[in-house]
């Protein structure tokens, strides 16, 4: 026997077909399986490439990519915060505390008061952690450049354009399509 439908247990011949569903505004395809989400295969080449990188980083330097993500945020900006690398890299702020102690002694990073709040610390590069910044930077721009070999000229550009709007969108909507609505009632 079919299981019964939502608002009652008409017999069989008696029911009418689910309305379907409207695609989503702008949605080009009809999405069949998971696997065909932009989303899980934006996850799927970031965790592919992520695990590259990071056997890539263990092999070569002893440390993994939160490491990286770390040194690489402090090359970029300059003296942060905790807080501001662990949101710069986007790593929990208590995985970069615990992995910050090996960096230090490692003599990649130092950790000094913050001039107006003693709670608070600044972090930067020391002169090894720039060399190993510029090391790093060397292997992501080799895989960058591999990467970008499926891709023409014309392809590469309009990718980029194509990310940036995406993460545009989810920057200026961080909820999404789930943006929680006040109840009215």
């Amino acid at each position: 026997m079919a299981p019964a439908r939502r608002g009652g247990n008409a017999p069989q011949g008696d029911r009418q077909p689910a309305p379907e569903r409207p695609a989503a505004p702008g949605a080009a395809d009809e999405l069949a399986s998971v696997t065909q989400f932009y989303t899980y295969r934006l996850h799927r080449l970031s965790a592919l490439l992520s695990r590259q990188m990071h056997d890539e980083l263990q092999a070569r330097y002893g440390f993994g990519l939160a490491e990286w993500r770390t040194i690489a945020v402090l090359g970029e900006f300059g003296v942060l915060s905790l807080r501001d690398v662990a949101r710069h890299a986007s790593i929990d702020k208590a995985q970069v505390s615990r992995l910050l102690p090996k960096l230090i002694e490692s003599g990649y990073i130092v950790r000094e008061p913050h001039p107006s709040d003693r709670r608070r610390a600044r972090l930067r590069l020391t002169g090894d952690g720039r060399r190993l910044h510029g090391e790093i930077l060397i292997l992501g721009r080799r895989r960058q450049a591999w990467l970008a070999e499926a891709l023409n000229r014309h392809e590469r550009s309009r990718l980029v354009g194509y990310l940036d709007r995406l993460l545009a969108k989810v920057e200026a909507e961080p909820s999404g399509p789930f943006a929680r609505r006040e109840e009215t009632e």
